[in-house]
């Protein structure tokens, strides 16, 4: 996912604001107006629908007016955020390079090495069905339940983790995609896809969209559409991706910025040097 997910902030309060229409409507925030850093990592929208952004300073919560920052004076790890989460019980997990932050809304709760994280630099969670939380650190996969934090031995090492409509839980990692059950991965046979992977998203026909450093890969009943830029694609090198309301697709390239897919078609540079997952709907 990794998101890992570099954001360039000038242009993204307008992607929730608009719903993805066509007409768009830019507005800058900067740190004149209270934002803590001039990069974010990731942005996230709560149960409430405040809009947060890890950023190398903390993780700044937008009510559309001020900013709230939870930073290192705040409890919070390490201020380098690089993803946030929320969970059922409306915890928040805050991602950093220095560990893992579990935030109650009154209180930080760290987790590093020495309470059973297998790297300090946490890239991302994901919160299963059953309420545990699945982190992966730079080493691997951990797992937070019954207030502790295992290593889970998986044979590969997982960049993103998504719940499909059908109740699955699907991950993919650098080289391979994976179905994730009973704390282990299974192999899903896609040997057509091609380079490192880095993101996984499904649309809302049920389609699974994956992207790669070898352009982007779309696969419905075992069939393969293989999309590059001999298709129309901005750059062969794709790092998220993302399906709207309308079940378009955005991806977002560090080089060439973020483009959508639809009708069949690309529409190259619609946001410039926007970095966008699929969790930000």
């Amino acid at each position: 996912m990794i998101k890992y997910f570099l954001i360039s902030f000038f242009s993204l309060f307008f992607i929730l604001k608009t719903g993805f229409s066509q007409l768009y409507n830019y507005k800058h925030y900067t740190v004149a107006d209270g934002f803590p850093q001039s990069n974010a990592d990731d942005i996230f929208q709560d149960k409430d629908g405040y809009i947060w952004f890890a950023t190398q300073n903390g993780a700044a919560r937008f009510d559309g007016f001020n900013y709230f920052i939870v930073d290192k004076y705040k409890g919070l790890r390490s201020n380098n955020v690089v993803d946030i989460n929320q969970d059922s019980k409306g915890n928040f997990w805050f991602s950093t390079k220095g560990g893992l932050t579990k935030y109650t809304g009154d209180s930080c709760i760290n987790f590093t090495v020495e309470d059973g994280l297998s790297s300090n630099i946490v890239r991302n969670t994901f919160e299963l069905p059953d309420g545990r939380i699945l982190i992966n650190t730079n080493f691997g996969t951990d797992i937070y339940e019954n207030n502790k934090i295992r290593s889970l031995q998986l044979k590969d090492i997982p960049e993103l983790f998504i719940k499909r409509k059908n109740g699955e839980i699907w991950c993919v990692s650098k080289t391979n995609v994976y179905k994730f059950a009973d704390d282990t991965l299974q192999n899903v046979n896609y040997n057509k896809l091609e380079g490192n992977l880095y993101c996984i998203t499904e649309d809302l026909d049920s389609a699974l969209w994956i992207s790669s450093d070898n352009g982007i890969f779309k696969i419905k009943n075992n069939e393969f559409i293989h999309l590059t830029d001999k298709n129309g694609l901005s750059d062969n090198k794709i790092k998220n991706l993302l399906i709207d309301s309308e079940n378009n697709l955005w991806y977002a390239s560090e080089q060439t910025g973020c483009g959508k897919y639809f009708n069949g078609k690309f529409c190259f540079n619609c946001l410039k040097s926007v970095s966008i997952c699929q969790r930000f709907l």
